[in-house]
């Protein structure tokens, strides 16, 4: 992981172009993350993203479009222009659709290898509203030409739209290279519904007031540089892996949840409790059910309102770690949580139910309720010496010594020469000050 990156205060005047230099350098995979990087450059620039409160004037009423099959990108059915290549794509632009009686814009059975002709396609400036019965933009069934999950283009971009008042607002299954950008969705019951997707990437877009911010059941797929805000749930992972989560900003009582799966990133963050639009106390910045290889990182997790006490709420809550499928027992969760500021007021900082493996250091603890809880005892809080373990906002400021037993004395080294004890485990080598 890189250790400089942008603040995530500034995601409101970030561009996409910003967005790209920053997933060079926040991935799991480096590799994975620049080839993604020029795909989007590449794609962005052929489609014209521009930000999303450019969308021009004057929409056209269109009823909803249904496209079935390459055959049926037709000026009847909302083409605009293109000729469906992966540099002159069809284009689906300025409609205003009325989705109440159908989905607004339903794309699906896209093949997109021979014998069939290309099919590249683009949906942009364009506004979808619905009571909430039907769903935005639904993509299913569009696929890559097959051997090459990272040098192919997009074959769809969503992109400079909103989409008001449906069920999902878009929703993608047994899709893959797929890139949604600047994109406003609210009152939905799901903002982005994914499923049995892969090569996806959503970023720079607007979720608001909706039951889920993100949903994914989906692998290889990257959420970077998302606003979403007053929704029941901001992010909901399945039982999938390879999944980047990164740079957003998130206002809501349940922040990240993470269902199974693992080579998971959530890092840079901003998760701040707010209530949503059923559900009112906060209950967790980040957890993680059975989740294995995840790295949490640099995230900033706050709370100052009230707590649902009977949920066990939690800046980060991990609840066990996965099952050998063979042998039936339990594995480690090989979760690592760095750098990462949790100040949740009346819940617990970080809380460990079942789970081993999970290497906690150089994180601020700052005046929660519990600052750490740890249950089986099997994980560990530091990362030795001298790199140190965590800062608590509650430990006795006494640093007289140095060394592994901290008896060099006298010999301040920025660590306290006494562990912090907590339930049921203990941070040997306690920071002085906050981890900046």
């Amino acid at each position: 992981m890189a250790t400089e990156r942008q603040p995530i205060n500034n995601l409101g005047s970030t561009t996409p172009n910003e967005n790209l230099q920053e997933m060079q350098m926040t991935s799991l995979s480096r590799a994975r993350i620049l080839t993604v990087a020029l795909l989007v450059s590449l794609s962005m620039a052929a489609v014209g993203i521009r930000p999303a409160d450019a969308s021009p004037p004057g929409l056209k009423a269109h009823p909803p479009i249904l496209i079935d099959g390459p055959y049926a990108f037709t000026s009847a059915n909302g083409v605009t222009s293109g000729s469906g290549t992966a540099k002159d794509p069809y284009i689906i632009q300025g409609w205003s659709i009325d989705a109440s009686t159908a989905n607004g814009i339903e794309i699906r059975n896209i093949p997109n290898y021979n014998p069939n002709p290309p099919a590249y396609f683009v949906i942009r400036n364009v506004f979808i509203h619905s009571n909430n019965s039907n769903n935005g933009v639904v993509l299913n069934s569009v696929s890559s030409p097959p051997y090459c999950p990272f040098s192919c283009p997009y074959n769809g971009v969503i992109a400079n739209s909103t989409i008001a008042q449906t069920a999902n607002g878009i929703s993608i299954i047994d899709s893959n290279q797929i890139l949604i950008s600047s994109v406003t969705i609210h009152n939905a019951q799901t903002g982005v519904n994914c499923v049995n997707s892969i090569f996806l990437q959503f970023n720079t877009d607007l979720i608001t007031d909706s039951g889920t911010g993100v949903s994914l059941h989906c692998a290889v797929t990257n959420v970077f540089y998302n606003r979403i805000l007053d929704s029941d749930n901001g992010i909901v992972i399945g039982n999938y892996g390879s999944i980047d989560i990164e740079h957003n900003y998130i206002a809501s009582p349940r922040g990240v949840a993470l269902l199974g799966g693992g080579d998971t990133i959530v890092a840079n963050n901003q998760i701040i409790g707010a209530a949503g639009p059923t559900v009112a106390l906060y209950q967790y910045g980040i957890h993680m059910i059975a989740a294995d290889t995840t790295s949490i990182n640099s995230n900033d997790i706050t709370n100052t309102g009230p707590t649902q006490s009977q949920s066990a709420p939690a800046g980060i809550k991990i609840d066990g770690c996965p099952t050998d499928p063979v042998t039936g027992q339990t594995n480690p969760c090989y979760t690592t949580i760095t750098g990462n500021t949790l100040s949740v007021g009346n819940a617990t900082g970080i809380a460990a139910y079942s789970a081993n493996g999970v290497q906690v250091y150089h994180n601020n603890f700052l005046k929660n309720r519990v600052q750490a809880f740890d249950q089986t005892g099997q994980n560990t809080w530091d990362n030795g010496y001298p790199s140190g373990g965590n800062f608590w906002s509650d430990y006795p400021r006494v640093d007289n010594c140095s060394g592994p037993q901290q008896n060099i004395c006298p010999s301040p080294d920025g660590i306290g020469d006494t562990p912090y004890a907590f339930n049921y485990n203990q941070d040997n080598y306690p920071l002085m000050t906050r981890v900046q």
